[in-house]
Protein backbone atom coordinates (compact mmCIF):
# COMPACT_ATOMS: atom_id res chain seq x y z
CA UNK A 1 0.00 0.00 0.00
CA UNK A 2 1.55 3.36 -1.26
CA UNK A 3 0.77 6.13 1.10
CA UNK A 4 -2.39 4.49 2.29
CA UNK A 5 -4.33 3.70 -1.52
CA UNK A 6 -4.65 0.51 -1.85
CA UNK A 7 -2.49 -1.65 -4.21
CA UNK A 8 -5.67 -2.72 -6.28
CA UNK A 9 -6.39 1.40 -7.21
CA UNK A 10 -3.37 2.02 -7.94
CA UNK A 11 -3.10 -0.44 -10.72
CA UNK A 12 -6.59 1.13 -11.85
CA UNK A 13 -5.03 4.69 -11.63
CA UNK A 14 -1.97 3.26 -13.88
CA UNK A 15 -4.23 1.23 -16.18
CA UNK A 16 -6.18 4.56 -17.34
CA UNK A 17 -3.08 6.68 -17.33
CA UNK A 18 -1.97 4.60 -20.10
CA UNK A 19 -5.49 4.51 -21.85
CA UNK A 20 -4.92 8.30 -22.00
CA UNK A 21 -1.60 8.42 -22.76
CA UNK A 22 -2.09 6.46 -25.91
CA UNK A 23 -3.98 9.58 -27.32
CA UNK A 24 -6.71 7.03 -28.68
CA UNK A 25 -10.23 7.69 -25.97
CA UNK A 26 -13.27 6.81 -27.05
CA UNK A 27 -16.35 8.83 -25.54
CA UNK A 28 -17.15 5.14 -23.84
CA UNK A 29 -14.02 5.14 -22.01
CA UNK A 30 -13.54 8.88 -20.78
CA UNK A 31 -17.09 7.80 -20.03
CA UNK A 32 -15.71 4.83 -17.35
CA UNK A 33 -12.78 6.58 -16.37
CA UNK A 34 -14.91 8.93 -14.88
CA UNK A 35 -17.34 6.40 -13.28
CA UNK A 36 -14.52 4.74 -12.12
CA UNK A 37 -13.72 7.92 -10.35
CA UNK A 38 -16.84 8.65 -8.84
CA UNK A 39 -17.03 5.09 -7.49
CA UNK A 40 -14.84 5.44 -4.37
CA UNK A 41 -12.64 7.87 -2.45
CA UNK A 42 -9.60 5.80 -2.82
CA UNK A 43 -10.06 6.20 -6.61
CA UNK A 44 -9.29 9.63 -6.40
CA UNK A 45 -6.81 9.52 -4.22
CA UNK A 46 -5.14 6.58 -6.53
CA UNK A 47 -5.62 9.59 -9.79
CA UNK A 48 -4.08 12.12 -7.50
CA UNK A 49 -1.27 10.10 -7.41
CA UNK A 50 -0.87 9.09 -10.24
CA UNK A 51 -1.08 12.79 -11.92
CA UNK A 52 2.16 13.41 -10.32
CA UNK A 53 4.16 10.40 -12.10
CA UNK A 54 2.28 11.51 -15.28
CA UNK A 55 3.82 15.08 -14.47
CA UNK A 56 7.72 12.93 -14.74
CA UNK A 57 6.75 11.39 -17.46
CA UNK A 58 9.24 12.70 -19.83
CA UNK A 59 11.31 10.26 -18.31
CA UNK A 60 9.46 7.61 -20.93
CA UNK A 61 11.44 7.23 -24.25
CA UNK A 62 8.24 8.70 -26.68
CA UNK A 63 9.88 6.39 -29.06
CA UNK A 64 9.39 3.27 -26.88
CA UNK A 65 5.41 4.02 -26.00
CA UNK A 66 5.05 4.73 -29.46
CA UNK A 67 5.89 1.22 -30.44
CA UNK A 68 4.14 -0.34 -27.49
CA UNK A 69 1.09 1.43 -28.32
CA UNK A 70 1.33 0.40 -31.90
CA UNK A 71 1.59 -3.33 -31.20
CA UNK A 72 -1.24 -5.32 -32.76
CA UNK A 73 -4.20 -3.21 -31.71
CA UNK A 74 -5.14 -0.82 -29.00
CA UNK A 75 -5.65 -3.16 -26.22
CA UNK A 76 -2.45 -5.08 -26.77
CA UNK A 77 -0.44 -2.02 -26.70
CA UNK A 78 -1.60 -0.43 -23.98
CA UNK A 79 -0.11 -3.53 -21.98
CA UNK A 80 3.28 -3.71 -23.75
CA UNK A 81 3.56 -0.20 -23.34
CA UNK A 82 2.73 -1.28 -19.44
CA UNK A 83 6.12 -3.32 -19.40
CA UNK A 84 7.85 -1.14 -21.35
CA UNK A 85 7.27 1.85 -18.72
CA UNK A 86 8.23 -0.20 -16.06
CA UNK A 87 5.30 -0.34 -14.02
CA UNK A 88 4.82 -3.58 -13.49
CA UNK A 89 1.39 -3.74 -12.32
CA UNK A 90 1.29 -7.60 -11.68
CA UNK A 91 3.42 -8.79 -9.19
CA UNK A 92 5.83 -5.89 -8.85
CA UNK A 93 3.24 -4.14 -6.82
CA UNK A 94 3.53 -0.53 -5.54
CA UNK A 95 7.34 -0.54 -6.01
CA UNK A 96 7.10 -0.63 -9.90
CA UNK A 97 5.60 3.06 -9.66
CA UNK A 98 8.43 4.81 -9.36
CA UNK A 99 10.16 2.47 -11.88
CA UNK A 100 10.29 3.68 -15.72
CA UNK A 101 12.20 3.42 -18.77
CA UNK A 102 14.67 6.32 -19.27
CA UNK A 103 16.32 7.10 -22.70
CA UNK A 104 19.71 6.83 -20.74
CA UNK A 105 21.76 8.37 -23.68
CA UNK A 106 20.00 11.62 -22.94
CA UNK A 107 19.64 11.71 -19.26
CA UNK A 108 23.08 10.61 -18.89
CA UNK A 109 24.48 13.53 -21.48
CA UNK A 110 26.88 15.97 -20.58
CA UNK A 111 24.68 18.87 -20.83
CA UNK A 112 20.59 18.98 -20.54
CA UNK A 113 17.81 21.53 -20.67
CA UNK A 114 14.47 21.08 -18.57
CA UNK A 115 11.58 21.32 -20.39
CA UNK A 116 10.64 25.43 -21.24
CA UNK A 117 14.49 26.07 -20.43
CA UNK A 118 17.01 27.55 -22.77
CA UNK A 119 20.53 26.63 -21.61
CA UNK A 120 23.60 28.53 -22.52
CA UNK A 121 26.61 26.46 -22.67
CA UNK A 122 30.85 27.93 -23.93
CA UNK A 123 33.32 25.21 -24.22
CA UNK A 124 36.97 25.19 -24.41
CA UNK A 125 37.10 26.33 -28.27
CA UNK A 126 35.21 29.73 -27.65
CA UNK A 127 32.18 27.34 -29.17
CA UNK A 128 29.17 28.56 -27.93
CA UNK A 129 25.69 26.70 -27.83
CA UNK A 130 22.09 27.05 -26.91
CA UNK A 131 19.63 24.03 -26.15
CA UNK A 132 16.04 24.51 -26.99
CA UNK A 133 13.61 23.40 -24.34
CA UNK A 134 14.03 19.47 -23.40
CA UNK A 135 17.36 19.05 -24.86
CA UNK A 136 20.83 16.99 -24.32
CA UNK A 137 23.86 16.46 -25.80
CA UNK A 138 27.45 15.11 -25.40
CA UNK A 139 30.61 16.74 -26.17
CA UNK A 140 33.50 14.68 -27.11
CA UNK A 141 36.41 16.81 -27.88
CA UNK A 142 39.14 14.65 -29.57
CA UNK A 143 43.11 15.47 -31.69
CA UNK A 144 41.10 15.07 -34.65
CA UNK A 145 37.51 16.52 -34.27
CA UNK A 146 35.74 18.16 -31.93
CA UNK A 147 31.95 16.26 -31.85
CA UNK A 148 28.68 17.38 -30.34
CA UNK A 149 25.94 14.30 -30.13
CA UNK A 150 22.78 15.82 -30.36
CA UNK A 151 21.05 13.69 -28.12
CA UNK A 152 17.42 14.78 -27.58
CA UNK A 153 15.77 18.25 -28.81
CA UNK A 154 17.38 21.36 -30.39
CA UNK A 155 20.40 23.30 -30.60
CA UNK A 156 21.82 26.43 -31.61
CA UNK A 157 25.90 26.86 -32.59
CA UNK A 158 27.70 29.72 -33.46
CA UNK A 159 31.51 27.42 -34.00
CA UNK A 160 34.69 29.13 -31.92
CA UNK A 161 37.79 29.54 -34.13
CA UNK A 162 40.09 29.48 -31.50
CA UNK A 163 43.67 27.75 -31.12
CA UNK A 164 42.13 24.54 -29.63
CA UNK A 165 39.78 24.67 -32.54
CA UNK A 166 42.74 24.49 -35.39
CA UNK A 167 43.16 21.62 -37.38
CA UNK A 168 39.92 19.85 -36.03
CA UNK A 169 36.36 20.19 -37.91
CA UNK A 170 33.48 20.60 -35.89
CA UNK A 171 30.46 18.15 -36.55
CA UNK A 172 27.17 17.89 -34.61
CA UNK A 173 26.40 13.86 -34.99
CA UNK A 174 22.50 12.46 -34.39
CA UNK A 175 21.44 8.65 -34.71
CA UNK A 176 20.56 9.89 -38.34
CA UNK A 177 23.94 11.32 -39.76
CA UNK A 178 25.96 14.36 -39.17
CA UNK A 179 26.75 17.66 -39.64
CA UNK A 180 30.06 19.07 -40.71
CA UNK A 181 30.54 22.47 -39.55
CA UNK A 182 32.59 25.18 -42.50
CA UNK A 183 32.48 28.43 -40.60
CA UNK A 184 29.29 29.07 -39.40
CA UNK A 185 26.43 29.73 -37.49
CA UNK A 186 23.52 27.49 -37.74
CA UNK A 187 21.14 25.12 -36.11
CA UNK A 188 20.07 21.15 -35.57
CA UNK A 189 16.86 19.84 -34.46
CA UNK A 190 16.01 16.21 -33.81
CA UNK A 191 12.67 15.68 -34.54
CA UNK A 192 9.88 12.66 -34.53
CA UNK A 193 11.04 11.39 -37.67
CA UNK A 194 13.70 13.10 -39.12
CA UNK A 195 16.87 16.12 -38.30
CA UNK A 196 16.01 19.92 -39.30
CA UNK A 197 19.55 22.20 -40.32
CA UNK A 198 19.39 25.80 -41.24
CA UNK A 199 22.36 27.72 -41.93
CA UNK A 200 22.80 31.29 -40.67
CA UNK A 201 26.36 32.19 -41.25
CA UNK A 202 28.92 30.39 -43.46
CA UNK A 203 28.16 26.75 -44.94
CA UNK A 204 27.60 23.19 -43.62
CA UNK A 205 28.22 19.62 -44.96
CA UNK A 206 25.24 17.54 -43.91
CA UNK A 207 25.82 13.79 -44.13
CA UNK A 208 23.11 11.12 -43.47
CA UNK A 209 24.36 7.81 -42.43
CA UNK A 210 22.77 5.55 -45.62
CA UNK A 211 22.76 8.74 -48.22
CA UNK A 212 24.95 11.21 -50.12
CA UNK A 213 26.25 14.52 -48.43
CA UNK A 214 25.01 17.95 -49.37
CA UNK A 215 26.18 20.95 -48.46
CA UNK A 216 23.63 24.08 -47.21
CA UNK A 217 24.62 27.62 -47.63
CA UNK A 218 23.96 30.84 -45.06
CA UNK A 219 19.57 31.22 -45.83
CA UNK A 220 19.05 27.64 -46.61
CA UNK A 221 17.53 24.98 -44.75
CA UNK A 222 16.76 21.26 -45.19
CA UNK A 223 15.40 17.87 -43.80
CA UNK A 224 17.11 14.61 -43.71
CA UNK A 225 16.70 10.85 -42.69
CA UNK A 226 19.21 8.34 -42.78
CA UNK A 227 18.29 7.45 -46.74
CA UNK A 228 18.77 10.94 -47.47
CA UNK A 229 18.14 14.73 -47.57
CA UNK A 230 14.92 17.06 -48.58
CA UNK A 231 15.93 19.74 -51.48
CA UNK A 232 17.28 22.61 -49.58
CA UNK A 233 14.45 25.73 -49.14
CA UNK A 234 15.22 29.45 -48.05
CA UNK A 235 14.94 29.98 -43.92
CA UNK A 236 14.35 33.63 -42.61
CA UNK A 237 15.74 35.35 -40.24
CA UNK A 238 19.29 35.22 -38.16
CA UNK A 239 18.36 32.64 -35.46
CA UNK A 240 15.94 29.94 -34.88
CA UNK A 241 12.76 31.83 -33.56
CA UNK A 242 12.37 29.34 -30.27
CA UNK A 243 15.58 31.63 -29.43
CA UNK A 244 13.11 34.38 -29.61
CA UNK A 245 10.36 33.21 -27.41
CA UNK A 246 8.56 31.91 -30.88
CA UNK A 247 7.52 28.91 -32.71
CA UNK A 248 7.53 29.51 -36.67
CA UNK A 249 5.28 27.13 -38.47
CA UNK A 250 5.35 27.11 -41.69
CA UNK A 251 2.68 24.58 -43.41
CA UNK A 252 3.61 21.99 -40.42
CA UNK A 253 2.10 18.93 -39.60
CA UNK A 254 0.09 19.62 -36.46
CA UNK A 255 1.58 16.39 -34.57
CA UNK A 256 4.95 17.69 -35.60
CA UNK A 257 3.90 21.12 -34.63
CA UNK A 258 2.60 19.60 -30.72
CA UNK A 259 5.97 18.01 -30.76
CA UNK A 260 7.89 21.51 -30.81
CA UNK A 261 5.34 22.98 -28.04
CA UNK A 262 5.80 20.16 -26.11
CA UNK A 263 9.28 20.97 -25.52
CA UNK A 264 8.44 24.40 -23.62
CA UNK A 265 5.32 22.75 -21.63
CA UNK A 266 5.43 20.57 -18.67
CA UNK A 267 3.85 17.15 -19.09
CA UNK A 268 2.48 15.68 -22.30
CA UNK A 269 0.69 16.53 -25.11
CA UNK A 270 -0.76 13.58 -27.11
CA UNK A 271 -2.05 14.33 -30.78
CA UNK A 272 -4.95 11.76 -32.04
CA UNK A 273 -4.18 10.00 -35.52
CA UNK A 274 -7.50 11.49 -36.87
CA UNK A 275 -5.73 15.27 -36.52
CA UNK A 276 -1.83 14.28 -36.59
CA UNK A 277 -1.88 15.67 -40.49
CA UNK A 278 -3.82 18.85 -40.19
CA UNK A 279 -1.70 21.59 -41.26
CA UNK A 280 -0.56 24.53 -38.95
CA UNK A 281 1.20 27.79 -39.79
CA UNK A 282 1.65 31.08 -37.96
CA UNK A 283 3.57 32.44 -35.36
CA UNK A 284 3.11 31.25 -32.00
CA UNK A 285 4.03 32.84 -28.55
CA UNK A 286 6.28 29.87 -26.65
CA UNK A 287 6.07 31.49 -23.32
CA UNK A 288 2.33 30.62 -23.46
CA UNK A 289 1.29 27.25 -24.66
CA UNK A 290 -2.09 27.38 -23.10
CA UNK A 291 -2.45 30.48 -25.58
CA UNK A 292 -1.05 28.17 -28.34
CA UNK A 293 -3.12 25.46 -27.90
CA UNK A 294 -6.58 27.45 -27.63
CA UNK A 295 -5.31 29.58 -30.97
CA UNK A 296 -5.12 26.01 -32.26
CA UNK A 297 -8.82 25.21 -31.29
CA UNK A 298 -9.95 27.85 -32.87
CA UNK A 299 -7.94 27.77 -35.93
CA UNK A 300 -8.77 23.95 -36.67
CA UNK A 301 -11.54 21.38 -36.69
CA UNK A 302 -9.98 19.73 -33.23
CA UNK A 303 -10.37 19.72 -29.68
CA UNK A 304 -8.03 20.22 -26.52
CA UNK A 305 -9.04 17.04 -24.26
CA UNK A 306 -7.79 17.98 -20.51
CA UNK A 307 -7.24 15.31 -18.07
CA UNK A 308 -4.85 17.53 -15.76
CA UNK A 309 -2.81 20.41 -16.07
CA UNK A 310 0.19 17.75 -17.35
CA UNK A 311 -1.90 16.04 -19.52
CA UNK A 312 -3.49 16.54 -22.60
CA UNK A 313 -4.86 15.14 -26.22
CA UNK A 314 -5.58 16.80 -28.90
CA UNK A 315 -8.08 15.40 -30.89
CA UNK A 316 -10.78 15.71 -33.87
CA UNK A 317 -13.31 18.59 -32.99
Amino acid sequence: MEHGIPEPALAQGLHWLVVMWSGEVSDDERAAWQRWLAAHPDHERAWQHVQRIDARLLGVSPEASARALAVSGRKAGRRQALRLMGFGLLGAGVAGLAARQVPWSAYAADYRSAVGERRKVVLDDGTLLMLGGDSAVDIHYGPDARRVALRRGELYIETGHGPRAQGRPFIVTTDLGSIRALGTRYSVDRRRGDVAVAVYEGAVEIQPSQGRPMVLAAGQAASFTAAGAEPARTVSGQQPSWLNDQLVAERMRLADFLEQVGRYRRGVIRCHADVADLIVSGVYPLGDTDRILASLSAALPLRIARYTDYWIVVEAG
